[in-house]
C-alpha cells in the first residue's frame, strides 16, 4: 500500500505575514506515515505549505509517486484548498482513494465529506483508525467496524463512534522525519537555522473558549515517559545535526517533577538544545524558570491573552494578572526570553480594554509579542458564541472556512469594536512593541558549546 501525506498550502498568509515566512515541520503526518510504516505501508509526504503553483501542479507531484491513498491534514482554512486539490487529483486518476484528517475533521465531524471527492475522513487520534482502514481498502474489508471512522454508505454519511485515546504514547513510533526536506523548516524570528519538532504529551486540562486543543487530544494529559522523550531528542540531534527544537505541548510545564526530569536530562546528556516552548503563567514559579534557563529556553511562550480582568474571565483562562506578572518576572530573573501573545476582539472587548491590554503588554515588556484577532474555530465555545449569534452557521461552507483566520482578518466580531477599528489595533500593535532576538541565557552560554553546523 503506497500512501502519501499531504499538508495543503496556506492561502490566508499575506502582506506583513507572508514576509515573515515561518514553517513548522508537520509532525503530525510525519508521525502517522511512521506508524503505518511500521505495518508495511510504503509513505510519502508532500508539505506545500509555502508552495507556489497552482492545484494541479500540486496533484501531479502527489499522483508522481503512484498512491494508492492520499491523506490530508486539514486545519479549517485550509478546507477550501483542500477539496480543491482533492477533486484534481480524483479527475486525473479516479482510483486513488482520499482521506481527510486533523483538526477540522475534529469539529466538523460528518460534515467532513463536503464533496464525494472524498472517500473517507477520521476524527480523533488517527493512528490506530488509518492502519484499520488502509487494510480494510486492501481487502475490500467492512468499514463499519473501524471506530473514529467517517465514509459513505449508498450516499449516507455514516460516523462511526469514537474509540479511547492512546494511554501509552510510548507505543507510538518516532515522526519519519526522513521523508521531508529538513532545510525547509526555519522560523528567522525565533532560531538560528533549522528547527524540529517534538511532542512529549496529548490534552490540555483547561477549557479556554477560543481553544479547539481539548477537542483533539481530550481534556486529560496524556505523558510520554522522560525516556522517551530523551531518546528522541538524542536522535535529533545526533542523527540529524539538530539541536533547535520546537515542543508542541499544549503546556510543557503541566507536569513539574517531569518537566524538571526532562530538562535535567538534556542537560546531563549535553544536547545543547534552544528551544521553544508553550506555558501557562500558573504552572511558572523560580523553580520552573531556572531549569529554562539552564536547559536553553530561547522562547517561552505565554499566553497572557488580555490585560483586563474580566476579559480574561470572559476566555476562562483560570488566571489573573498578578499570576502574570509573577511568572514573568521568574522568567525574566532567570534570563529565559518570553514572547507573549495577546487576542483582542474578545467577546465583550472595548476600545478601553484594549487600551488596557497595551499597557500592560508595555509594563510587562517582553522580547516579543504577538497580537492575534479574536478568532472561532469550529469546536470551541467561542464558535458556539459566534453561531447563537448569528454571526456564523454551525455548517460552514468551504468558503467560508477559509475565513476562519486571524491573519489580518475578522471572522466574527463578538466584541463592541468594530472590524476596520479591531484591524488597525492589530496594525497598530505590531508596530508598537519592538521584536528581540531571542537568545538562551548567559548561564546557558557559558555552560555550554553550540557545535550547529545548520
Amino acid at each position: 500500500m503506497r500512501v502519501v501525506f499531504v499538508q495543503p498550502p496556506n492561502l490566508q498568509r499575506s502582506g506583513d505575514w507572508k514576509k515573515m515566512r515561518v514553517s513548522r515541520p508537520p509532525i503530525n503526518i510525519a508521525l502517522l506515515a511512521a506508524y503505518i510504516g511500521q505495518f508495511g505501508c510504503e509513505s510519502f509526504i508532500y508539505d506545500f505549505d509555502w508552495f507556489e503553483g497552482t492545484v494541479e501542479d500540486m496533484a501531479k507531484l502527489i499522483l508522481s509517486k503512484n498512491p494508492d491513498v492520499v491523506g490530508f491534514t486539514c486545519l479549517t482554512p485550509r478546507m477550501r484548498i483542500t477539496l480543491f486539490i482533492a477533486a484534481k487529483i480524483k479527475e486525473l486518476n479516479p482510483n486513488v482513494k482520499i482521506i481527510i484528517g486533523g483538526a477540522h475533521v475534529n469539529a466538523a465531524k460528518e460534515r467532513s465529506l463536503y464533496s464525494k471527492d472524498i472517500d473517507y475522513a477520521i476524527y480523533g487520534e488517527s493512528e490506530q483508525a488509518l492502519i484499520e482502514l488502509l487494510r480494510a481498502i486492501e481487502t475490500n474489508g467492512d468499514l463499519k467496524y473501524i471506530q473514529n471512522l467517517i465514509y459513505r454508505d449508498d450516499n449516507k454519511v455514516i460516523m462511526n463512534p469514537a474509540r479511547s485515546f492512546i494511554q501509552n504514547l510510548d507505543e507510538l513510533p518516532f515522526p519519519a522525519w526522513e521523508l521531508l526536506n529538513l532545510q525547509e523548516y526555519r522560523d528567522h524570528s525565533t532560531f538560528d537555522g533549522i528547527h524540529m519538532g517534538v511532542m512529549t504529551s496529548r490534552g490540555c486540562p483547561w477549557d479556554c473558549i477560543f481553544c479547539s486543543s481539548g477537542v483533539v487530544w481530550g481534556h486529560k494529559v496524556r505523558f510520554r515517559s522522560v525516556e522517551s522523550v530523551i531518546k528522541e531528542l538524542e536522535q535529533i540531534v545526533h542523527n540529524l545535526g539538530i539541536t533547535n527544537i520546537m515542543f508542541y505541548d499544549d503546556t510543557f510545564t503541566v507536569n513539574k517533577p517531569r518537566f524538571l526530569k526532562i530538562c535535567n536530562e538534556a542537560t546531563k546528556r549535553k544536547l545543547n538544545l534552544k528551544y521553544y516552548c508553550q506555558l501557562r503563567v500558573d504552572t511558572i514559579d523560580e523553580e520552573v524558570a531556572d531549569a529554562l534557563a539552564e536547559s536553553g529556553c530561547i522562547a517561552a511562550a505565554l499566553g497572557v491573552e488580555s490585560g483586563d480582568e474580566e476579559i480574561l474571565k470572559v476566555l476562562k483562562k483560570g488566571i489573573e494578572k498578578g499570576q502574570i506578572y509573577k511568572a514573568v518576572k521568574a522568567l525574566k530573573s532567570a534570563e529565559v526570553p518570553i514572547l507573549a501573545s495577546y487576542i483582542i476582539g474578545s467577546p465583550g472587548e472595548t476600545h478601553e480594554s484594549i487600551q488596557r491590554t497595551f499597557e500592560f503588554a508595555k509594563e510587562l515588556d517582553t522580547d516579543q509579542t504577538k497580537f492575534m484577532i479574536c478568532t472561532p474555530f469550529p469546536g470551541t465555545e467561542l464558535f458556539g458564541m459566534a453561531v447563537e449569534k448569528g454571526l456564523l452557521t454551525d455548517d460552514l461552507s468551504p468558503d467560508q472556512c477559509a475565513e476562519v483566520t486571524y491573519y489580518q482578518h475578522v471572522t466574527a466580531n463578538l466584541s463592541k469594536v468594530s472590524n476596520e477599528d479591531l484591524l488597525h489595533y492589530q496594525r497598530l500593535a505590531y508596530n508598537m512593541f519592538e521584536q528581540k532576538p531571542l537568545v538562551p541565557s548567559k548561564k546557558w552560554q557559558q555552560e555550554r558549546t553550540v557545535d550547529n553546523d545548520y
